[in-house]
């Protein structure tokens, strides 16, 4: 009877034992269903935020990065191709930049981000404004007149560039746009009267023989051409005034033209270096 409650004992145990494990693994398995699901909510709320903070990292690298980059072009160029207005800012660039080239603008190669804000910043001021627009043939077509009064802006403020007519100041120019291509120049200085108030006025330029020429190659993009010059290249952005503004005392109005001199020999980087405000002559 003792052996036999011995062995019942055993048995007893026996099971006992591997009730409990069974119950064990119940109650582990029970466990891990509740645990596991908040295991993964946890990793997914870990990587939520190292994503976040990778992002944050980039942006402030980004922001870093190009605002540095203005930083720098400002203070080697401000003033002599870069003309931002007073209230824009180093973040205010940068902005202008990423609206441009796309939030991987800091990725560029550099060229193209200095390019990009030579384009939007020219001096004497940037002329994505809601006054202007890129100029058509027909806009660009007659004589024109780039008068006496708005010559001081020819050149940006810290240029060291000198007058066409050096050591005489520039008068006045008469520019002739005619059709077909036909481009005529007169460039008047020192103390006399300016000679061109009417188009007719240029018809003398006419009577020698055609050396320049010009074309519309883009959005207000012409290309001016020479046939007495090697290898030369001069392409101006050309804008007509939609609605009157002024700056720095110079009356801009409707009808008018501004030109920004963008590309010539040794300048491939759409830095404005020479600047006109064209009236048109009757």
């Amino acid at each position: 009877m003792i052996k036999n409650t011995k062995n019942h004992g055993v048995c007893l145990l026996t099971l006992l034992f591997f009730i409990s494990s069974i119950n064990g693994c119940s109650i582990k398995n029970t466990v891990e269903r509740k645990i596991l699901p908040q295991n993964a909510a946890v990793q997914e709320d870990l990587q939520q935020k190292e994503s976040a903070e990778e992002q944050t990292h980039k942006i402030r690298y980004k922001t870093y990065y190009l605002n540095r980059f203005v930083e720098v072009m400002l203070q080697k160029h401000q003033g002599k191709t870069l003309c931002p207005s007073p209230s824009s800012s180093i973040d205010s660039i940068s902005s202008s930049i990423l609206k441009e080239l796309g939030n991987d603008a800091y990725r560029k190669d550099p060229k193209v981000i200095a390019t990009t804000i030579w384009t939007l910043y020219p001096c004497p001021f940037s002329p994505f404004r809601p006054e202007l627009k890129p100029a058509s043939q027909k806009d660009i077509e007659g004589v024109w007149l780039f008068p006496e009064s708005s010559q001081k802006l020819r050149f940006a403020p810290e240029s060291n560039q000198k007058s066409p007519l050096d050591p005489l100041p520039v008068k006045c120019d008469a520019i002739g746009f005619y059709p077909g291509g036909e481009l005529r120049t007169a460039l008047m200085g020192g103390k006399d009267k300016c000679p061109f108030e009417k188009s007719s006025d240029l018809d003398l330029a006419r009577t020698g023989p055609r050396v320049s020429s010009w074309s519309l190659i883009g959005e207000g993009r012409i290309s001016i051409t020479r046939t007495d010059l090697k290898n030369y290249i001069v392409e101006w952005d050309i804008y007509t005034v939609l609605s009157p503004f002024s700056f720095n005392d110079v009356q801009f109005k409707k009808g008018d033209l501004l030109g920004f001199l963008r590309k010539e020999n040794g300048n491939t980087v759409n830095a404005a270096t020479q600047f006109r405000h064209l009236t048109r002559l009757p």
